[in-house]
């Protein structure tokens, strides 16, 4: 302001302007209320069309379980069913059964008793209540019968990857997202979509659909709530964050893999690597700093046809991945591990970069000359750190223990809905 006072005393000491104001703010919450109103109208029309066709004499509605986690979204989940997904589901003449859930871990205790004949499960929650309910269904000992039944994803959580992948929803609104997702159950069509299997050496089998993340990547992000001050900031700030504290914060492992697992395509694609790709120094894992990720003094290891290196790294992960279309090609599990010799600007910028490629709902291969990669089938992971490190499986922590990872081609079918996956 000319006169140094602030734009905030002037509205309050002038009645017009501040009437303006008010009357433009009003304006502008009527304007986003009413556009999800519509989108809700158009998709309980679509909806409509479905429950308006007659059924034949003997055939039954389809029956659908619906499992909920009400704790999703920072608990704001059951508020977006009912407005944006209850209505279609019940318009379409669906006949829905809704469990929901008032402890972690109840699901995959109520997916014991899931009735195989059932003609679908919806998923409404984020990854970790997908995560509850995959693990409790492939632990079932009718698995392969039970891995039949389609499984439908209502994105309610915060972080909903695999809706974000089958939906490419980048710039969709809330009231959108739900409802496309509400519509590919409805309209019926599945597509098959691949598992992994995490086994470690004490208890059962784990199923993620998602992602394995281990690292300093994946601490920074698992802080960024501590920021909360700085907004849409607060990752980038975890990343500075984590740049100072703790330098180096790099992870020594054993990972092992196949002989044969590295011949899953023969596409030469940039960040692909052949068998010694990922070695250390052979004289000792705790010796820094660690050099590259292909020094040549490689000190692999063939035993029993599993190929063994010992590597320190900055993070690694692990997710299903198909480059093409999912008929045509075979799936292999995407391993990329970042070198130890990162600088603090690296790290920083690669944390940033990866956050941007999130948000922008990116899939393909790493595109980052530090970062390699591996297209395996099948690898071992073995902790050789002795402070605790956590691994996030599709959002979740567990401790980081020996595991075994297997890709399951095609495990399960999932809805989706071909007609809305690019509409905003």
């Amino acid at each position: 302001m000319a006169d140094g006072k602030p734009w905030f005393y002037t509205i309050r000491k002038h009645r017009k302007k501040s009437i303006a104001a008010a009357l433009f703010a009003g304006w502008l919450m009527s304007y986003g209320a009413n556009k999800e109103y519509m989108i809700r109208r158009e998709l309980c029309h679509e909806a409509k069309a479905f429950g308006d066709k007659t059924l034949p004499s003997l055939r039954k509605p389809r029956r659908l379980t619906l499992v909920f986690n009400p704790a999703s979204g920072s608990g704001s989940a059951e508020t977006l069913l009912k407005k944006n997904a209850e209505p279609i589901l019940h318009i379409a003449g669906l006949d829905v059964t809704i469990v929901k859930t008032d402890y972690e871990g109840q699901i995959k205790t109520l997916m014991q008793y899931i009735d195989p004949k059932t003609d679908g499960i919806i998923v409404a929650g984020g990854d970790g209540t997908l995560l509850e309910v995959v693990t409790g269904l492939l632990r079932r000992s009718d698995q392969e019968e039970i891995s039949k039944i389609p499984i439908g994803v209502i994105p309610l959580g915060a972080h909903n990857s695999l809706c974000n992948r089958i939906f490419a929803n980048k710039d969709a609104t809330e009231a959108r997202r739900i409802g496309n997702a509400t519509l590919g159950i409805v309209k019926g069509y599945v597509k098959p979509i691949d598992v992994m299997e995490i086994k470690g050496g004490e208890g059962r089998s784990t199923f993620a659909m998602s992602k394995l993340h281990w690292g300093a990547f994946r601490d920074a992000n698992e802080k960024e709530d501590k920021f909360w001050i700085v907004g849409p900031f607060r990752r980038k700030l975890s990343y500075l964050v984590a740049a100072v504290k703790d330098w180096p914060p790099f992870i020594d492992t054993i990972l092992s893999y196949p002989t044969t697992s590295t011949e899953v395509s023969s596409d030469s694609q940039q960040g692909v690597m052949p068998h010694g790709f990922a070695t250390t120094n052979c004289e000792s894992l705790n010796q820094a700093p660690q050099r590259y990720l292909d020094d040549e003094k490689s000190c692999d290891t063939i035993s029993d046809g599993w190929i063994t290196n010992p590597i320190q790294t900055f993070g690694l992960s692990v997710e299903p991945f198909r480059t093409e279309d999912y008929l045509t090609t075979d799936g292999f599990l995407r391993v990329d591990v970042w070198p130890s010799d990162l600088s603090k600007t690296e790290f920083i910028q690669s944390g940033w970069k990866m956050e941007k490629e999130e948000k922008q709902q990116k899939f393909q291969m790493t595109d980052s000359p530090r970062c390699k990669s591996l297209k395996l089938k099948q690898l071992k992971l073995e902790p050789k750190d002795e402070k605790t490190s956590w691994f996030s499986i599709d959002g979740e922590p567990f401790e980081a223990r020996a595991i075994t990872i297997t890709l399951l081609p095609n495990k399960l079918q999932v809805f989706f809905n071909p007609h809305k996956i690019l509409e905003s």
